[in-house]
């Protein structure tokens, strides 16, 4: 799997076959991510997670991409919600091994995935770095022969990928 870095707001123009968008246990579309994400599928995203109710922190689930046919599917990442509106670092390492893992059983090659619970910043940019790098490698670990041939974390700024460079780096 080649991990890449792609700083920007808008996940949409990232050209993979699969987008993570972070969610809470009620499913509401309410991330930056998940507005942006509503604004190109259509309200069907959110009606189809919502449907799949009810749901714990860490899993995953996944919509269609709506209106929106540049892609296969949306992949929710649970990581907000009860008492964790500021998740934690062992759910966003559960969200990430779940969604990587929904991408390889639909046969995806190409995902993006914004940065999982930095919404908030209750926790350091480094921890959370640190929390999907051991979501990335588990499920590495566990399916070394995977689908994924470009996993694409997509960064809202310029310190936050300077973060997960440093921190990536020293794990390849």
């Amino acid at each position: 799997m080649n991990i890449e870095f792609l700083q920007t707001t808008d996940i949409t123009l990232c050209g993979t076959e699969a987008i993570v968008n972070p969610a809470n246990e009620d499913l509401w579309i309410s991330s930056n991510t998940g507005q942006i994400l509503l604004l190109k599928c259509g309200d069907v995203i959110e009606l189809e997670a919502m449907a799949q109710k009810p749901v714990v922190l860490g899993e995953a689930i996944i919509s269609s991409p709506g209106q929106w046919q540049d892609i296969k599917l949306i992949i929710h990442a649970i990581v907000y919600g009860g008492d964790l509106w500021f998740p934690s670092i062992a759910v966003i390492d559960q969200g990430v091994y779940n969604s990587l893992l929904i991408a390889h059983d639909y046969q995806i090659q190409s995902i993006s995935m914004p940065v999982l619970g930095e919404v908030c910043r209750r926790a350091s940019m480094e921890n959370i770095a640190q929390a999907m790098l051991k979501g990335i490698g588990r499920f590495l670990k566990h399916y070394p022969q995977n689908s994924i041939e470009t996993l694409k974390i997509i960064i809202p700024d310029e310190a936050t990928l300077n973060t997960f460079y440093k921190l990536f780096s020293t794990y390849a």
